[in-house]
Order: structure tokens, then sequence, then C-alpha cells
């Protein structure tokens, strides 16, 4: 990638990484370790417009200066509210909870999703070497919505690993089955590594109380079996993508940069024609469609890959919700979009805290209600095209759990 040697944003992004790695330990309770296990994006965003701000006494661009202050208000928000949802499950998971019945049933509906999704024409890999691997998202309609729903499914099912690990002190066969199903499905599907990261976040969820009495003997013998896993599973990917293990690597470590992030392009670019209608028309694409407004531009990850690299294949980056801010809005109104959306965080994290509340006398679902919306709010940051869809299916497992339970005291 030519343009991370020599943009100054690349050199920011590398020290964010640096910032990342040592901000965890400044935290109690390791609890920025846990949020950087189970998902780095809100730490990693922070620190690079962190990392900016000591650039903007030396600029005298007013674009780089509005685009970098929206992104540390907007993320700074974000992951205050992710530290506090984390810091709140921890305190009500002391005591580890026995989960081995959910497993079941989420082995079950992962089962009937994953024969859904691997049975589609072009599916991942399975997709010819001319097709790209999220084409049988055009087959139809329900597709999107199964990789969604589960995607969704994976923080649930961390918790319930995590938990029914420390409550039973080993991996069962229930665990062993759910953990080969979600490496089958990120190796069909063309993952770069979803799944080790979803390993990462079942470390993160497990209870500070087994974490207290893990004996040293275990980490001794299960860290070697993960790096064992891993390295096959990168060879196996590797593989397939036709490259050496050196380029697969590069080519997964550059995502971390890029295509999970469009931050740093979308300083460097900005939309020929800065507008709020420009704004709603490529963030709330499906919305503004129905209303007769139909967006002017490709999917924003997309058009920065074209003006960045000359990319034309599809292939592109996450949209973050800061990169649409900063590309398509004026300088004077990015300030205010970044304060306003930050108001939005609030109110969507509220919506899960009173159900969170409203289960209080079920610690289990309470968990569930606490993790879910660190999903949807990373969502919200780092993919906002893919929000809405994370929202609803998050939604929707949110209120199915609700409708058990009360079958389960006779109320339905």
């Amino acid at each position: 990638m030519e343009y991370y040697e020599v943009s100054l944003t690349s050199k920011a992004a590398i020290l964010a990484v640096v910032f990342m790695a040592i901000l965890p330990y400044t935290q109690k309770k390791n609890l920025g370790v846990r949020l950087l296990l189970f998902n780095y994006g809100p730490i990693f965003a922070f620190s690079y417009y962190f990392i900016l701000l000591f650039y903007l006494p030396f600029s005298d661009d007013y674009y780089l200066v509005t685009s970098v202050l929206a992104g540390f208000i907007f993320e700074g928000a974000v992951l205050f509210v992710v530290f506090w949802l984390l810091n709140r499950y921890f305190r009500l998971s002391r005591i580890p909870i026995d989960y081995s019945g959910a497993l079941k049933l989420l082995i079950i509906v992962k089962v009937f999703i994953f024969f859904a999704l691997v049975s589609q024409e072009n599916f991942g890999i399975l997709a010819g070497p001319e097709m790209a691997r999220t084409s049988f998202l055009q087959n139809n309609k329900i597709n999107k919505y199964l990789v969604y729903f589960w995607h969704s499914l994976m923080p649930v099912a961390a918790i319930f690993v995590a938990h029914t690990y420390a409550y039973y002190r080993k991996v069962s066969n229930v665990i062993l089955a759910l953990v080969a199903l979600e490496f089958l499905y990120s190796y069909l599907s063309g993952s770069k590594g979803s799944v080790l990261l979803w390993i990462f976040a079942i470390f993160a969820l497990i209870p500070n109380s087994l974490l207290s009495t893990l004996k040293r003997k275990r980490v001794i013998i299960a860290m070697p079996i993960l790096v064992m896993v891993s390295v096959v599973y990168v060879i196996f990917a590797a593989k397939n993508e036709g490259l050496d293990i050196d380029d697969f690597l590069n080519l997964a470590s550059s995502r971390f940069f890029l295509n999970n992030d469009a931050r740093a392009l979308s300083l460097d670019f900005d939309s020929n024609i800065l507008s709020v209608k420009s704004f709603f028309e490529s963030s709330f694409r499906g919305a503004s469609g129905l209303i007769g407004f139909q967006p002017v531009d490709r999917p924003l990850g997309n058009v920065l890959f074209n003006r960045a690299f000359g990319i034309t294949d599809g292939r592109g980056s996450n949209a973050s919700l800061v990169a649409l801010i900063n590309y398509y809005l004026p300088p004077g109104l990015r300030l205010v979009f970044s304060v306003l959306f930050s108001f939005f965080t609030i109110l969507i994290v509220s919506s899960f805290f009173i159900l969170e509340r409203f289960s209080y006398q079920h610690r289990d679902l309470r968990l569930i209600f606490l993790v879910l919306p660190i999903n949807v709010i990373v969502a919200y940051s780092q993919d906002f095209l893919a929000f809405p869809l994370i929202l609803i299916s998050s939604s929707m497992i949110a209120f199915f759990l609700l409708f058990v339970r009360k079958c389960k005291k006779g109320h339905c």
C-alpha cells in the first residue's frame, strides 16, 4: 500500500497501534485489555484521532482540523460508552453461568443458517475465480439478513462459551462443536480471520473468578493448541487465496488499517459535492432510495479505494460514520454532526439498557443485553452502512430471548 508510505495519516495510524497497546494497561481490572481482545475497533479509532490531534497545531488545513476534531469527539463518546457497558458486564459476571442448554439451541440455529448460506450459488470460496466472495448476496435479500444475523449471534456465542467453560472448568463437546462450526463458516466464506477475532472475544468475556484461579498449567497447554489451530487456519486460507503465507499475512494486516476502516482515506479525499443532502443519500442508502433520492456515489468504501488506489473491482473499506461525515459534509457541519451522532450513541445504548433493567432478576439475560449493544455500537461507528441490519438482527435476538423467558414462565 503506497498510500501508507507517503501519507501523513499513515504515521498516525502506526502510532495509534502503539498507543492502542499501551492504553489498556492504564485501566483498572484490565478492562482495556478485555476490550482490546473483544473488539479493537473503539480503542483503535479513538487512538487514531488522539494521535492526529498533535498534528493540528502545525496544520493550516481547515478541512483536516475539523475532520480530526469531529472524529475525536465521536469516537471518544463511543469508547466511553463501550467501556461503561463492558465494566457493567464484568460487575454482573463474577459468578459463571451455565449456558450449556442455550449453546445447544444456538448450534441448531447456526447450523440452519450455515446450510442456508452455503447452499447458495457463488457463496464465499465456492464462487468462481472471477466472482467476488460476496456475490451470493445479490441472489436475494434474505442472504444479507442471514449473514448479519450470523454475525450478530457471535458475541452472544462468545458469552455462552466463556461462561459455560468457566462454569464446568473444561471445554465440553458442545463448545468444540460450535467452535468447529465457526471455523468452517469463516473458511468457506473467505474470511481473513474473523473466527480468530471471535476466539479472542471469548477470552475477553471469561469471568474474573476463573482467571483468578486458572492454573498456569492449563494456560501453558491451551496457548500452543490455539497457536497451532491459528497456523493451520492461516495456511488453508492462504492456499485457498493462491497466496504465499507472507503475502496472506500482509493482506490481512493491511485490512487492519484499511478494509476495516475508511477514516484515514477520508482525511485525504472528500466529495466534489459537500452537502447535507449528499451525506444523507450516501449514509442512508436504502431509506433515501425509498423516498426518491438515489445516492450519486457507490458505497463510500468503494469510492475511496477507487480514488486512492484506482481499484474498480468492487473492493473497498467499511464506511465508518466519521468517514461519511468527513467525506460528504462541509467543514463547518462536521463538528455539529459528530456531537449529534454522539448523542444518538447514548440513545441506542439506552434502549438495550432498558431491556437489561427489565430483566433485572435474570442475570443470564442481563449479560447478553450488555454485550449485544457493544456489537451494535461498533457497527454504528465502524460500518455505518451495515449498522441498520446489525441493529435489526440484534433487536430480534433480544426480543426472542425475552419471549422465550416469558414462555418458560407460562405467560406466552
